[in-house]
C-alpha cells in the first residue's frame, strides 16, 4: 500500500494489525496494544522501541520518521530518540510535558520500534508483556493536519 505522509512518500504493509513502514532508510513498525501494567511497561522502553499514548498511528509514524531524521542530520533536541519521538508528538522541547502528555499510560496505547528487525521487537514486548495488539484505525483526517504540524513544530523551537 502507498501513501503520501507531509510529502514523503511511504510503503507499507500490514503484519496482524501491525504497520510495517519502510521510507527514506528508516523502518518503522507500530502496533496498537493494551497496557495493564505501566511500571512494566516503561520498564521495557529502549532498544530501539517506544510506548506512548497518541491518538492515532500515523502521528506516531511521522513524529517517529521525524526524530530519526532529526538525529540523522545532527539536529535533534533530546539525548534518544525515544525522547525526540515524545516531543515531536507533544510540539514541545520541555521533555517532562512530552512524557507528561504522551508517555505510557494504562490502557490503549502505541508501541512504535525502529530499524532493522523492527517486527520482532514489539512482537517480544507482547509476549514479555503478555498483552494483546488491538486493531489500527486510521486517524480522522480532519485531526490530521494539526497533528502532523504539531510534530514538525520543533523543528522551529
Amino acid at each position: 500500500m502507498r501513501r503520501v505522509l507531509n510529502e514523503t512518500l511511504i510503503y507499507y504493509k500490514t503484519v496482524s494489525f501491525m504497520k510495517a513502514i519502510q521510507t527514506a532508510g528508516y523502518r518503522v513498525c507500530l502496533a496498537r496494544i493494551q497496557i495493564d501494567d505501566v511500571e512494566r511497561a516503561i520498564s521495557k522502553i529502549g532498544r530501539q522501541l517506544q510506548v506512548v499514548n497518541a491518538d492515532c498511528w500515523e502521528q506516531v509514524a511521522f513524529a517517529t520518521i521525524l526524530a530519526l531524521k532529526s538525529f540523522g542530520r545532527g539536529t535533534n533536541h533530546a539525548r534518544t530518540v525515544n525522547g525526540e519521538i515524545l516531543l515531536r508528538l507533544a510540539g514541545t522541547l520541555q521533555i517532562a510535558d512530552a512524557i507528561k502528555e504522551y508517555g505510557v499510560k494504562a490502557g490503549e496505547n502505541f508501541v512504535v520500534a525502529y530499524g532493522e528487525g523492527c517486527e520482532k521487537r514489539i512482537e517480544e514486548l507482547l509476549e514479555e508483556l503478555k498483552t494483546r495488539e488491538l486493531p489500527l484505525e486510521e486517524c480522522q483526517n480532519e485531526n490530521m493536519k494539526s497533528l502532523f504540524e504539531k510534530a514538525a513544530l520543533v523543528e522551529v523551537l
